[in-house]
């Protein structure tokens, strides 16, 4: 799932981590003098060595800190689907940085002793070195399965699960050192306890998972497929409910039913004062198309909620909505908890009447609240939904615009409003690409 949003709670969490880094490097120059840093070309290999280490160990911290799905990184980025982009980001970044310290290494003992070049990639009897040599060829094969190999969800999460592992590695060779850490007490804390919070964060999610994660307990009500292609799932609590906001998601697994138990992340289609929970699935992947075998009963455990893709995080209440597809489902969710005082133009953009499941249950949305207008808008016969359609329809000047749908409309439209005028922090979007 995707947002695009310009509320600038979005830029504390990147201002957050850049700033761990920064502190880092602040701690690694109080630890010398900076002379000593640059007095000769050795000295500036292995000054470039430090910062490397540091500022990607911080960042693979960060790596697996937002891995963990914690609803305060939730918050912190504005989104989950940001709290990925950034693992992401953090974890690639971290790997080159990483890369480059026993690369600097490497180029400064040519210049000192060429016989210990070699030894800072190979096994030998010394173990710290060892340590940070295996963690940086696992993450490089990790790296490499997950980019070239064709995985199934399953593995693809067991395989990124060694990165945490890994980490374990590159935590020993960092204590072991006895480098600058050793020497600067605040810089051996600080670094110690960035890394200690990653290694909590992986032993949290991907070792713990089944336990420390809080989850609401919920059961199977009924499973109904809605054309070729989509299921419908009801589930109902047999506890406490989640409390959510209209367009949100949450991870939801199966147990002691033949559907994978990992979690996967599914858009409430229900309202939020609704006791039941419901969720639309397009039957795409293995575990999508086996929820059909589901039965009434079955243990369901929801993890959430997730994301900021709500029609209630904007303050103007002139809203046009776009859905493509399954995207219809967070609009499902937000129209039947619409408040009063909107005035929403929701454009439900299918292949064809047939695929428009949800289209009578719009329409008599659309007559409890008036200013909920329903456009259904088919493919077949008018083409594909543009700005300048929604611009000659109902009009764009002072509207803010939620889109959600297959990444390919979503971009198509996103830059046709642009083009017409539409400021960008007035377009909010969403879809499912990291699902």
């Amino acid at each position: 799932m995707k947002k695009l949003s310009a509320n600038p709670s979005s830029a504390i969490g990147p201002a957050l981590i850049g700033g761990s880094v920064g502190l880092a490097l602040i701690l690694w120059g109080c630890a010398n003098p900076l002379a000593s840093r640059v007095a000769d070309g050795a000295a500036v290999l292995k000054s470039l060595a430090n910062v490397a280490a540091f500022a990607g160990t911080v960042l693979y911290s960060w790596s697996l800190i937002l891995s963990a799905r914690w609803l305060w990184t939730d918050r912190l980025f504005h989104g989950l689907d940001k709290v990925y982009k950034w693992h992401h980001i953090t974890g690639g970044t971290a790997f080159l940085l990483l890369t480059l310290h026993p690369l600097f290494l490497t180029v400064r003992a040519f210049g000192v002793d060429p016989s210990r070049a070699a030894s800072l990639w190979v096994i030998t009897d010394n173990w710290q070195v060892n340590f940070g040599a295996i963690a940086l060829y696992s993450v490089a094969l990790v790296l490499l399965i997950t980019v070239f190999a064709r995985l199934r969800h399953q593995a693809f999460v067991w395989i990124h699960s060694i990165l945490g592992a890994v980490f374990f590695l590159g935590f020993l060779h960092a204590v072991l050192a006895h480098g600058n850490m050793a020497k600067f007490w605040p810089l051996e804390y600080y670094m110690v306890f960035v890394m200690l919070m990653a290694i909590y964060a992986f032993l949290y999610h991907s070792v713990f998972g089944l336990f420390l994660p809080d989850r609401y307990k919920y059961e199977v009500a009924s499973v109904k497929q809605l054309g070729k292609d989509n299921v419908e799932i009801i589930l109902m609590p047999k506890g406490r409910l989640m409390n959510f906001i209209p367009g949100q998601f949450a991870f939801v697994s199966f147990h002691g039913a033949p559907v994978a138990p990992e979690a996967h992340p599914f858009s409430m289609a229900s309202g939020f004062r609704e006791k039941q929970l419901r969720f639309v699935v397009k039957a795409l992947g293995d575990h999508s198309s086996s929820l059909l075998a589901l039965r009434p009963k079955t243990p369901a455990l929801i993890e959430g909620p997730h994301g900021g893709f709500s029609y209630k995080n904007t303050t103007n209440r002139s809203q046009v909505w776009v859905a493509g597809g399954i995207g219809v489902t967070p609009f499902l969710a937000m129209a039947r908890s619409l408040s009063p005082g909107y005035t929403i133009d929701f454009y439900y953009c299918v292949l064809s009447t047939a695929d428009a499941h949800f289209e009578s249950e719009l329409q008599q949305l659309a007559q409890i609240y008036p200013n909920f207008h329903l456009h259904t808008f088919c493919q077949d016969t008018q083409g594909f939904i543009d700005a300048a359609f929604i611009q000659k329809d109902c009009g764009i000047e002072g509207r803010d615009f939620f889109l959600c749908g297959p990444p390919p409309m979503m971009k198509a439209m996103r830059g046709g409003l642009l083009k017409a005028g539409v400021p960008d922090k007035q377009i909010f979007f969403e879809d499912f690409s990291f699902r």
